[in-house]
């Protein structure tokens, strides 16, 4: 019983992560992008 509540949490802490920190993550790509475009 355990293992299937630990999966489950990890499982929600995996879509929770995607959800919530993948906008994050692009603009934070498309700025270092934008600047090393910028920089050329």
């Amino acid at each position: 019983m355990a293992g299937v509540l630990a999966a489950m949490w990890a499982w929600t802490g995996v879509i929770y992560h995607l959800i919530f920190f993948a906008p994050i993550n692009t603009m934070i790509k498309a700025t270092i992008c934008a600047g090393q475009i910028a920089l050329l």
